[in-house]
């Protein structure tokens, strides 16, 4: 669902849905006095004259999830992304505010203003918003807010925070998160601030200062184009000191991506956790009588010269299955089929340059916890993928087998796509 408002119309929640033709707040969404609950909306490109470029919620919203606010804008009020009041129990969850603004230099809230409520933020994403009088990301004015397992970047603030800012009687508990701004992080009284990574430092137990080490600072989104994908920004590289540093029983059980936490014994700060996608998620195996028989290593069958061996090969027994265990998430619950890039990796798991990527048709086979297992042939008559060491086959196309060019190297990075196209 997405929601675009670029000449002052909007969706109103009350009984009904309805355009708004002289909308003041709430440039996206104007909610007075419900309750709602918001998901999986896109709030972008919204303009609002007063409080709320993306959003305005009065005694709600009761929950947002998984949404994302994207350069909304107000002019002459606070809060860019979403200005919400009187709420006495809000939830903010997996959700990403970027680029979002308030244009007056006495304003505030670039990202959020919470304004006389109770609200708890989690496994969310604030980057690159902007509020000139103070809060870039977030001000709480005379609130309660919680903030657990959020990362905090690239938000400015011109004479206040560029991180989050408290008000007069207000009260912000964070913990698990990270902060890298630019500007002061906090500013304001009444701060709680634990297992939290905060530049330049911040008294509390468990705080760090180091730099978080993120994939890409500058393109939050990465090259998809997507947030909640395996190619995030604000993701943690392998070398972060916000690994394994979080505080185990304040953190939610997954990340903004549902991936598990913690995945070691410690979870990580931030909203997202650092996972090895090339350690433990692939298995090779053979199909006998249409079961998974897994195998401790990857063989290389002899060299292939002809098509022709390749489809015996293919209908034999000797080819090679590749089963993946993939997070269940908002991405893989509905996809039954669906497919996933490989390339050989080294033995750290980093991807080898001069190997391009193969793209897998792979069926659902399974699942078992918080995993579901995915197969490049799911019976007899499915598709081998058969390890060769030709290179000159490593992108053949035909209609029997994949060729993967794998050499002396045996190790596979894979990638799982936001959308997935096969049904």
């Amino acid at each position: 669902m997405g929601i675009y408002n670029v000449e002052n119309t909007g969706v109103f929640f009350e009984d009904s849905y309805e355009p708004l033709t002289d909308l003041n707040r709430g440039g996206g969404i104007c909610n007075t006095h419900g309750s709602p609950t918001i998901e999986k909306c896109n709030i972008c490109r919204n303009v609002a004259n007063a409080e709320g470029g993306g959003m305005f919620g009065r005694c709600g919203p009761a929950l947002v999830r998984n949404c994302l606010f994207e350069k909304n804008y107000s002019y002459q009020g606070d809060g860019g992304g979403a200005y919400i009041t009187s709420n006495p129990e809000g939830k903010i969850d997996g959700s990403v505010f970027d680029n979002n603004e308030v244009g007056d230099r006495e304003l505030s809230g670039g990202g959020l203003m919470a304004h006389k409520s109770d609200i708890t933020v989690v496994n969310s994403v604030f980057t690159r918003n902007f509020g000139p009088a103070g809060g870039g990301a977030v001000y709480n004015d005379s609130g309660t807010l919680n903030i657990i397992n959020c990362t905090f970047a690239g938000n400015e603030g011109l004479t206040g925070a560029g991180g989050v800012e408290n008000g007069l009687n207000a009260f912000t508990g964070i913990v698990n998160t990270i902060l890298w701004n630019t500007g002061d992080e906090l500013k304001g009284d009444s701060f709680s601030v634990s297992y939290s990574c905060v530049e330049e430092g911040y008294p509390g137990e468990g705080n760090i200062s180091e730099n978080p080490q993120f994939v890409n600072l500058i393109n939050p989104k990465g090259t998809d184009g997507y947030y909640g994908t395996q190619d995030d920004g604000l993701m943690l590289t392998r070398s972060s000191p916000c690994i394994d540093n979080g505080n185990n029983s304040a953190a939610p059980i997954t990340d903004i991506q549902y991936n598990a936490r913690p995945f070691r014994e410690s979870v990580d700060i931030g909203a997202y956790e650092f996972k090895d996608y090339s350690q433990g998620c692939v298995a090779y195996g053979r199909l006998v009588y249409g079961e998974f028989n897994p195998i401790s290593e990857l063989p290389i069958i002899e060299k292939i010269y002809h098509w022709k061996f390749l489809k015996i090969y293919g209908y034999s027994k000797l080819g090679r299955v590749m089963r993946v265990a993939v997070d269940k998430n908002k991405y893989t619950s509905d996809d039954l089929d669906m497919y996933l890039y490989i390339r050989p990796a080294d033995s750290l798991g980093n991807p080898i340059p001069e190997f391009e990527e193969v793209k897998i048709t792979l069926k659902r086979v399974g699942e078992y916890g918080n995993k579901y297992y995915y197969q490049s042939c799911a019976d007899d008559w499915g598709k081998n993928i058969l390890f060769t060491s030709e290179r000159i086959y490593h992108n053949y196309d035909n209609p029997w087998v994949y060729v993967i060019y794998m050499s002396e190297f045996t190790n596979l990075r894979y990638k799982v796509p936001k959308k997935q196209f096969v049904k």
